[in-house]
């Protein structure tokens, strides 16, 4: 196959010189090349994919601005950034290439470059306080927090009685649909659609890996509940929800339906009551010692809703570290990442909201006490920088 190399070279000289692809496109063009910039893009790879052929005189337009000890060091610049918690895009990457040794790219390139030392671009954590603290004062937060627990012994009681609780959610990050049809034609429509509710589901988890308080589900799903109008369809409904409970080894009575116009059930103090109340003194001891994020759920005009539950004793997480501090947090909901893969398998809200449910029982026993010791009972300043990667 023919490559033309002599248009592929001048346009990638023109984009080594500084100018942006559609730039270097229209300079080319007027020189005399005549085909589309999708031609123009396949020739490249055609290019990239033969270069061991390419005489070394016409290699001029591929040669790498960056040798390696300049890559090694933008790798530690990358290194430093986030240890920072300094958020920055391709636009700081050329920015820092172009201070630092004169080299001038595209943000394009810069991204490539990226890409090829390792690095790919993710969603941050944003969380109160700690987006703001470097990564050597986050740890300083975690550590006194514990020594502080620790000095008061407040982990000296037995393990089934140290508790942590929380809440999350049966929903996935939206995805795009895609798929295949006529160039030019109208925007395909697909005969698939989301599912309309997100359900709350309220975990207490205990030290000793122990389920003595097994999670509650509120929703407003109207398919959710056995409480059906005796009709053909209602009868179906609640035969349905009742088999999918079978499947999945859930107890009809621990999904809570609430009446509502809204789709999604949010975290509030009545909800935290409701399941804190359903369970029996031998299942939740009142002298329990309950661990809790800082959030507004737990609380009634400002006033923490455990004491007037009969728990007297309570504990919040750091706000800044209480994503790692957190058993629920790291790394219980990390079975959320197993159910994510097979949410379009599931067909329906109800079907993925208790296949979570199971996921998060089946966790409890296998995981639970391991996330309590290595996140604060047992965990040594050392084990910091493992612990807050998880």
């Amino acid at each position: 196959m023919k490559v033309p190399y002599f248009w592929v070279l001048k346009y990638l000289l023109q984009i080594k010189d500084g100018a942006s692809p559609g730039q270097a496109f229209i300079l080319i063009q007027k020189e005399g090349y005549s085909k589309t910039q999708r031609a123009l893009n396949l020739q490249i790879e055609q290019v990239r994919t033969l270069e061991e052929e390419i005489p070394p005189s016409k290699k001029l337009g591929l040669v790498p601005k960056l040798n390696d000890a300049q890559m090694d060091q933008i790798c530690e610049w990358v290194y430093d950034k986030n240890d920072q918690n300094d958020v920055f895009g391709r636009l700081k990457v050329k920015q820092y290439i172009q201070d630092t040794w004169g080299i001038q790219l595209t943000e394009r390139t810069a991204g490539n470059i990226m890409n090829r030392l390792g690095f790919t671009l993710k969603t941050c954590q944003v969380k109160t306080g700690g987006q703001k603290l470097s990564r050597a004062a986050l740890e300083d937060i975690y550590y006194s927090w514990v020594v502080e627990q620790r000095t008061a012994d407040s982990w000296s009681i037995p393990l089934r009685r140290i508790r942590s609780i929380d809440v999350v959610y049966t929903r996935r990050p939206a995805r795009k649909t895609v798929t295949y049809s006529p160039n030019g034609g109208r925007k395909q429509t697909s005969k698939t659609k989301p599912y309309a509710y997100s359900n709350a589901l309220y975990a207490m988890i205990s030290a000793d890996g122990i389920d003595h308080t097994p999670s509650m589900m509120v929703t407003h799903d109207p398919n959710m509940t056995l409480d059906q109008k005796d009709t053909p369809n209602g009868r179906a409904r609640a035969a349905y929800f009742k088999a999918c409970c079978e499947e999945f080894d859930i107890d009809p009575a621990r999904v809570v339906y609430i009446k509502s116009g809204r789709k999604w059930a949010s975290e509030c103090p009545e909800h935290y009551e409701r399941f804190l109340s359903s369970h029996s003194t031998k299942a939740l001891p009142k002298d329990s010692l309950i661990m809790h994020d800082g959030g507004g759920a737990f609380k009634r005009s400002k006033v923490s809703i455990f004491p007037a539950l009969g728990f007297p004793n309570h504990l919040t997480y750091p706000a800044a570290v209480h994503q790692w501090l957190s058993p629920n947090d790291n790394n219980l909901h990390g079975v959320k990442a197993a159910w994510s893969e097979d949410y379009p398998k599931f067909g329906c809200g109800v079907k993925s909201s208790l296949a979570l449910m199971h996921l998060i029982d089946l966790a409890i026993p296998k995981h639970v006490k391991y996330y309590f010791l290595r996140n604060m009972i047992d965990v040594k300043r050392s084990d910091l920088e493992h612990v807050m990667s998880c």
